[in-house]
């Protein structure tokens, strides 16, 4: 690091302390801001989001996922005729016969008995159906060994599949590769519902939101549902079968996102109109130390 740099990075430091110190304190009008709007973030969430079976807003989340698998969909071949061109259904059975994977057994039979599944909890179930880096893992892992990996009852369970499926490409990279875009394709033929749960209007059961697979493994405590008492891990599995998939989780999330741009927005007005603090100073650029 040259000391021209190093002058300049204390340098810019301490106007960045001071600029804290002086402009970015908190008052009572910062405060009422935050109050404000996250009343109106808390209202968003009563009146439009509630909860996943009678939610508002759950409708225009469906349909903008939806549109997305309909256009990735599109992207990788499906063509299909004019009367078919807003089914849903089409759409994704054409994603789930490109994106075959050796991992998508969905009922108790299927896994040999080793624990009770069926269509409308393996995707939480079967942690290579997971949208995050722990689902491409054990899809990775999965597709390579011929297994398939799931949490039941709190442990790990892996059963070994028919070996019909083999990644394709000559070399471990492009069988890596083909692998990923095996998880991510089949991803996208779940995330709006089987095709085949997605018959005659119905929603369908998705994937789950990021990582909340793993509330299954805490299988402990007993907590009362109506007359029944049970875990927690069972309590996360209902959730997911009520409809807290992923596509509620972008519901939930229209509130939080609503509130953060409120607060943004509001800050910047008051730094701009009551501090008269210039347009381009009111997000701190990011200044790049050059090292040799």
């Amino acid at each position: 690091m040259k000391a021209s740099d190093k002058e300049q990075f204390i340098r810019d430091s301490k106007e960045n302390q001071e600029l804290l110190k002086n402009k970015n304190s908190c008052d009572k009008y910062d405060y009422l801001t935050a109050v404000a709007c996250g009343a109106i973030g808390g209202i968003i969430d009563i009146l439009f989001v509630g909860s996943a079976s009678d939610s508002i807003l759950q409708k225009w989340a469906d349909q903008q996922v939806d549109e997305c698998v309909k256009k990735f969909a599109k992207f990788m071949g499906w063509k299909p005729n004019l009367s078919q061109q807003d089914n849903i259904t089409s759409a994704i059975g054409f994603l789930e016969r490109k994106y075959k994977i050796n991992y998508d057994q969905r009922h108790t039979a299927d896994v040999n008995g080793q624990f009770n599944m069926y269509t409308k909890n393996h995707h939480i179930m079967s942690l290579s159906h997971a949208p995050d880096f722990i689902g491409l893992f054990f899809s990775a892992l999965n597709q390579f060994t011929a297994t398939s990996s799931f949490i039941a009852e709190g442990k790990l369970i892996t059963i070994k599949t028919d070996g019909s499926f083999e990644l394709q490409g000559g070399d471990f990279i492009t069988k890596l590769f083909c692998g990923v875009a095996n998880w991510f394709g089949h991803i996208m033929s779940d995330v709006a519902g089987s095709s085949g749960s997605r018959g005659n209007g119905k929603r369908g059961t998705g994937i789950v939101i990021p990582f909340f697979e793993l509330f299954q493994i805490c299988n402990f405590g007993k907590f009362r549902v109506a007359k029944d008492k049970q875990t927690f891990s069972t309590i996360a599995i209902r959730a997911f079968e009520s409809g807290y998939d992923l596509r509620y989780g972008l519901t939930m999330s229209v509130p939080v996102i609503i509130t953060d741009l409120l607060i943004r927005f509001i800050w910047s007005l008051k730094h701009f109109f009551y501090h008269k603090c210039p347009f381009k100073e009111l997000y701190l650029p990011v200044k790049t130390i050059v090292y040799e």
